[in-house]
C-alpha cells in the first residue's frame, strides 16, 4: 500500500513539474514574441508640440530662453556641463545656429520672435537609440513609410553628406519629424515647424 502511495505522489510530482516547465516556456515565448519597442504611444504626443523627448529645447522656445538656460542663468543640471561648449554662430543667409555637443537649434535672425524653428538632435530620441534603432524599429512605432534617400539639402546639419544615407519622415500637425540612418542605424532625427522653416536648405552652417 505505502508503495502504491509513493507511487502515486511520484506521478503527481512529475505531471506537475512538466505541467511548470510548459508553461514557463509558454511564458519565454511570450515574452521574446513581443516587440522590444515598449509603449511609444507619446511619440506624436510630443512630436504635435515640436518635442523630442529628453530634450530641455522644443520648438517655439524663445532664443533668450535657450542662451539662459545654457549660460546659467536658470538652474538646470541637465545642461551645466555642456553649458562650456555651448555655441552661438554668426547668421548666415539669415539663419542662426545654436549648438550644443550633440545638439542643434535653428532659428531666423528676422522672425527671432518666433523663437526656435528646427533641432537637429544626433543622440535618442523617441525612445529610439542612437546608432542601434533601426527604420524597422521607427516604422514599427510610427507607422509604415516609405524608405528613401536624401538629398544633401536634407543633411545641411551634418558636416559632411554620409555615404548609405537613407530616411523617414513623419507628419505630426505643423511639425515634420524625419529620421535619418547610416547603414540602416539612427544617426539623427530633425525636426521642424513647417510654417517657419524652410526646408530643405541648401545653406552649411557647420563651418561657422
Amino acid at each position: 500500500m505505502k508503495k502504491l502511495i509513493i507511487l502515486v505522489l511520484a506521478v503527481m510530482l512529475a505531471l506537475g513539474t512538466t505541467a511548470c516547465a510548459n508553461k514557463d516556456t509558454k511564458e519565454l515565448e511570450s515574452s521574446s514574441s513581443l516587440t522590444p519597442t515598449g509603449n511609444f504611444d507619446y511619440v506624436p504626443q510630443y512630436a504635435s508640440n515640436g518635442e523630442i523627448t529628453g530634450l530641455l529645447v522644443s520648438i517655439g522656445m524663445s532664443t533668450e530662453a535657450v542662451r539662459a538656460l545654457y549660460n546659467g542663468t536658470e538652474t538646470s543640471s541637465a545642461v551645466a556641463e555642456d553649458a562650456y561648449d555651448f555655441l552661438e554662430a554668426e547668421p548666415k543667409n539669415g539663419l542662426v545656429k545654436m549648438s550644443c555637443v550633440n545638439l542643434n537649434y535653428y532659428f531666423y535672425q528676422n522672425s527671432e520672435d518666433k523663437g526656435i524653428s528646427a533641432i537637429a538632435n544626433m543622440g535618442d530620441a523617441y525612445g529610439f537609440e542612437n546608432g542601434i534603432s533601426t527604420s524597422n524599429d521607427v516604422k514599427s512605432i510610427c507607422g509604415e513609410n516609405d524608405v528613401y534617400t536624401p538629398e544633401d539639402s536634407e543633411l545641411f546639419f551634418l558636416p559632411a553628406t554620409p555615404d548609405d544615407c537613407t530616411a523617414l519622415s513623419y507628419q505630426y500637425g505643423n511639425y515634420t519629424v524625419k529620421f535619418f540612418f547610416i547603414s540602416d542605424y539612427l544617426t539623427a532625427t530633425f525636426i521642424y515647424d513647417n510654417t517657419v522653416f524652410q526646408y530643405p536648405i541648401t545653406v552649411k552652417l557647420d563651418d561657422n
